[in-house]
């Protein structure tokens, strides 16, 4: 693939990945406020999916979407090589399976000891279809089909809002009485069928871009060079990402119960709102910047990088600060029982701010090879994070596990930052963006904490307030939104 092709897919992938999730993203977030008024449990039960969902591509799926995505665009054997690794999943799976019909407790452990031993059965014949379907998926990004896998996963949250939002009208008892039932039931069908999706979209593709055909005859085992060392690298990073994102919600329904993660899930639910972009460009990113070293065209991958850095902090700023101002707001949309929790919204959001790189930091750090720096810096973050979590949730309860979650992320943003602008030898900077976005913050909090408003006029103004500095301060020019929309606008 040609640097003007890695250029244009990258581009227009961005484009239908903010076009399909501008959709997807309130509608994944409707659907969790039906689940909230349903119930606090039937929303603690989701956010056990999607642990569950987690645990298994993180723990399974061997090395995870980094190393099919920077593998796969790299060899001239994507069959052999794409075969070995399935191989190697089949053997990971297995063994996966066997152990947790041996010893079911371990789930209990990490869910909770409100599911039930049927539930673990059913969660472990799910493995291999939820690792048949991330699969492929992974594989679309890694041959840079990236608006055919976002359609994909954005088919996921139409589905659950539809399912969810009829049985809500209609069969709400129903509903109720087999939360787990209908919520699992749900995901495995869709992870079946869309793997199936993605896996005939690879063939497809290899077929016809590359003249390499799905043929057992024709397989013979391969394995990039030094595939080993980076996969286990990269596959211990992993876990110590899924301890990131996850922990917190273990450590919230195994200290407090099913019902304060659905609280908990609420907050979280409502800051994903700010991560709407990074996470959207983040299916662009790593394959844009390791298409891009595999040609070794720098000075685009350096480009890239600025303009990514520009927008992904002006979007990040802008949502998490209205999430602060309006935090009360935003948890009563679930319910007044859930508005104790705002300050929940208040410290991830600020954390949120002070991490904005963060995704685009570790996204290059991937593509560089940097596995042994990016699986020390989530090492040391965990550790941080543990410690703070499990001494402030004694004297702050749940606040303090969001607490003891922030600070974590904030730290690990300094080896980020170190190995991203030292190390790497690329010549980037921090920007003044991110600079100004971190005064921001600072300044957030306080006017938070001193003012604590409570009516919708107080926090609009404070809310303009620290806009309209980031704004000035930053120098962010009309003409960053007009790039923005000529974007949308060029999309075929």
């Amino acid at each position: 693939m040609k640097s003007y092709e890695v250029t244009e897919k990258s581009v227009k992938g961005a484009i239908w990945a903010v076009l399909l999730s501008v959709l997807a993203f309130p509608i994944g977030y409707i659907t969790s406020v039906i689940l909230g008024k349903i119930s606090p449990d039937a929303l603690g039960i989701y956010s056990l999916i999607w642990i569950f969902d987690s645990f298994v591509t993180t723990f399974i799926l061997f090395g995870g979407a980094n190393v099919i995505i920077k593998y796969l665009p790299e060899t001239n054997k994507k069959i052999d090589f794409l075969g070995s690794y399935i191989f190697i999943l089949i053997v990971f799976t297995s063994v996966s399976m066997i152990t947790s019909y041996i010893f079911p407790d371990i789930w209990n452990y990490m869910l909770g000891n409100q599911i039930k031993k049927n539930i673990i059965n059913l969660l472990i014949v799910l493995m291999p279809i939820v690792i048949f379907y991330y699969l492929f998926d992974y594989c679309l990004n890694g041959l840079m089909e990236i608006k055919t896998s976002i359609i994909i996963r954005q088919f996921i949250v139409y589905s659950n809002f539809v399912v969810f939002s009829f049985l809500f009208l209609f069969f709400k008892d129903f509903f109720s009485n087999n939360l787990i039932l209908v919520i699992g039931g749900v995901y495995s069908l869709l992870c079946l069928s869309l793997g199936m999706i993605a896996f005939l979209f690879v063939k497809k593709k290899l077929s016809e871009s590359y003249d390499q055909h799905f043929s057992i005859n024709s397989f013979s085992p391969y394995l990039p060079p030094k595939f080993w060392s980076f996969t286990i690298l990269i596959h211990f990073s992993t876990i110590l990402s899924f301890a990131y994102d996850k922990l917190d919600q273990i450590f919230v329904v195994n200290y407090f119960g099913i019902d304060y993660l659905g609280y908990y899930f609420a907050a979280i639910q409502s800051v994903l709102l700010i991560r709407f972009l990074p996470l959207i460009l983040g299916n662009v990113i790593l394959p844009t910047f390791c298409n891009y070293l595999a040609l070794n065209e720098i000075t685009p991958l350096k480009n890239s990088y600025d303009k990514f850095s520009r927008y992904n902090t002006f979007f990040v700023v802008i949502v998490a600060l209205i999430c602060v101002f309006y935090s009360k707001q935003i948890m009563a949309i679930f319910g007044q029982n859930y508005v104790n929790y705002n300050l929940i919204i208040v410290i991830l959001a600020l954390s949120t701010i002070l991490s904005s790189l963060g995704g685009l930091n570790s996204s290059l750090l991937v593509a560089l090879g940097k596995a042994k720096e990016s699986f020390s810096i989530s090492l040391i973050q965990i550790i941080i994070q543990i410690f703070l979590m499990m001494t402030l949730l004694k004297n702050f309860g749940i606040f303090g596990i969001a607490i003891g979650k922030g600070f974590g992320v904030i730290i690990a943003q300094i080896g980020l930052f170190y190995v991203v602008l030292k190390i790497s030898k690329l010549d980037l900077k921090i920007n003044l963006e991110y600079k100004v976005s971190v005064f921001i913050a600072m300044l957030a909090l306080v006017l938070y904490l001193y003012i604590n408003p409570n009516s919708i006029i107080l926090s609009s103004i404070l809310l303009l307030i620290c806009i309209f500095l980031f704004l000035f301060l930053a120098k962010y020019k009309i003409n960053d939104i007009k790039f923005l929309l000529k974007l949308i606008m060029e999309i075929k």
